[in-house]
C-alpha cells in the first residue's frame, strides 16, 4: 500500500459565454483556421511600450505584419492623469472604431496594470475572448533550494515567494475568484496534507489530514467545492468536499489509483486520471455520482493530468505518454479526436488552461531544469514565460 501511495505521489503530482462581444471591423481577412487577425500595433510611450509588446506578441490570436497589410490598428498611449489609453482602427477604410481610457481604480492602478487592462480590452474587442494579461500565476519552484508554491503575475513583473514550508510542497490551485489557494505540502506532519491560503492574510488552514494520501484542491467553477484524491479508504480515490474542508463525499470506488480531478465548465462532470486499464487513462463522471466513463483518446497508453477547458465544455488538455517522454495534448468530445499539441526536445507535462479558453502554459522539462511556456493550443505559437536563469518553475495555476 505504501508504495503505491508514494507512486502516486511521484507520477500525479511531479463553455462560459463572454460578455464582451468582438468589434465589427468590417471585412478583414483572417489567416487559417485558428482566424488569426493580422494586427499592426503601436506604442506610444516607451514607459510601457516593452510590457505592451511583449503581451501582444505572446498571443497567439495576433500576427504582427506592417500597417499596410493590417486587417485592425491598435494604438496604446499615455494621457494626462496617468491613464493609458487604447485606440482601435480598421483599415479598410481607416476609422476608429473603438476607443477607452483606463485610469487607476481600486486595483492600484500602476502604469504597468493599466496598460495590460487596455491589451485585454484589445483582445475582448478584436478576438472576441477574453484577455489574460492581468490574472494570476501560481506555481512551484525550488529556487531557494526547497520547494515553494509562488504567487505572480504572467510577466513575473511582481513574483513573490507565498510559502516558506520547506518540505515537498505540489499541485497549486488558485480559486476561481484569485483570493484563496489550495496547495499540497509535507509541512508539519511529514505526510501529503491539504492547504488553504487566505492570500490577503497569509493565513493557512488546513483542508484534508487524513491518514495516507491527501493531495488536489481543485476548485468547481461556482467555488462551491473542491475535489481531491485521498487514500483514506486505501487507495487514492476522488473525493469532493466544501472549500473548508467539512464535509467529504466519495465519488470513486476502485482498485485502482485515480489522480488529477478537474471540473467540467459547468461543474457538473469532472476527468481525471486512474489507471484501471493497468496504466493511466482519463475518466469522466458526473459530480453527483455514477458509472466511470471512459476518455476514448486513443492516443497513447499513458495518459494523465487533464484540464478541462474553462470556455468550451468539448476540450480537454491533458499529458501523453510519447516514446520516451511525454508532451501535451488536447481531446475534442465533439469530434471525439485526440492530438498532440506540444513538440518539445525533452518533456512538456502538467498543463493548465488560461481564461481565454484558447491558450495553455505547461511546464517544459529538459534534464534538470524545468520552465513555464505559455502555448496557442490553435496555431502551436510557443513563448517561454520563465527563463532558465530564474530557476526551476513548474506546476502551474492561473485565474484571471
Amino acid at each position: 500500500m505504501r508504495k503505491n501511495l508514494w507512486w502516486a505521489i511521484f507520477v500525479f503530482t511531479a463553455a462560459f459565454l463572454y460578455a464582451e462581444k468582438s468589434l465589427d471591423l468590417g471585412t478583414i481577412s483572417r489567416l487559417g483556421a485558428a482566424r488569426t487577425v493580422p494586427i499592426y500595433w503601436e506604442v506610444k510611450s516607451e514607459a510601457i511600450k516593452p510590457l505592451v509588446d511583449r503581451a501582444m506578441e505572446i498571443n497567439g490570436g495576433f500576427l504582427r505584419v506592417s500597417p499596410d497589410n493590417a486587417s485592425v490598428i491598435a494604438e496604446y498611449r499615455e494621457i494626462a492623469g496617468g491613464k493609458v489609453e487604447l485606440v482601435i482602427y480598421g483599415t479598410k477604410p481607416k476609422r476608429v472604431i473603438y476607443s477607452e481610457a483606463f485610469e487607476a481604480g481600486k486595483d492600484g492602478g500602476k502604469i504597468g496594470y493599466l496598460a495590460l487592462r487596455a491589451c485585454n480590452r484589445a483582445v475582448e474587442k478584436i478576438l472576441g475572448i477574453p484577455g489574460f494579461y492581468t490574472g494570476k500565476l501560481a506555481f512551484v519552484s525550488d529556487r531557494t533550494g526547497n520547494s515553494e508554491v509562488y504567487i505572480s503575475d504572467l510577466f513575473f513583473q511582481n513574483a513573490r515567494q507565498l510559502t516558506s514550508d520547506r518540505s515537498l510542497v505540489s499541485t497549486p490551485k488558485l480559486s476561481p475568484d484569485g483570493r484563496t489557494l489550495n496547495y499540497t505540502s509535507f509541512h508539519k506532519t511529514g505526510y501529503p496534507d491539504v492547504f488553504r491560503i487566505d492570500l490577503a492574510s497569509g493565513r493557512r488552514t488546513v483542508v484534508s489530514a487524513f491518514k495516507g494520501l491527501n493531495n488536489g484542491g481543485s476548485w468547481a467553477p461556482a467555488q462551491d467545492f473542491i475535489a481531491l484524491i485521498l487514500s483514506s479508504s486505501g487507495n487514492p480515490e476522488v473525493y469532493i468536499t466544501d472549500p473548508k474542508g467539512t464535509r467529504f463525499k466519495r465519488l470513486t470506488h476502485t482498485n485502482a489509483i485515480e489522480a488529477s480531478p478537474s471540473f467540467s465548465p459547468d461543474g457538473q462532470r469532472m476527468v481525471f486520471a486512474s489507471d484501471l486499464p493497468g496504466k493511466p487513462q482519463l475518466y469522466v463522471m458526473d459530480v453527483l455520482g455514477g458509472p466511470l466513463r471512459r476518455v476514448p483518446t486513443n492516443i497513447s497508453r499513458y495518459c494523465a493530468e487533464p484540464m478541462w477547458n474553462p470556455r468550451d465544455p468539448n476540450e480537454i488538455v491533458f499529458t501523453v505518454g510519447v516514446g520516451a517522454g511525454f508532451q501535451v495534448a488536447l481531446y475534442d468530445f465533439a469530434k471525439q479526436q485526440s492530438k498532440i499539441l506540444t513538440r518539445e526536445s525533452g518533456d512538456a507535462q502538467e498543463p493548465c488552461w488560461l481564461s481565454d479558453g484558447r491558450h495553455i502554459i505547461y511546464t517544459a522539462r529538459s534534464g534538470s531544469s524545468r520552465q513555464l511556456k505559455l502555448l496557442d493550443t490553435q496555431t502551436g505559437k510557443t513563448s517561454a514565460l520563465t527563463s532558465l536563469k530564474f530557476g526551476r518553475a513548474y506546476q502551474a495555476s492561473f485565474v484571471k
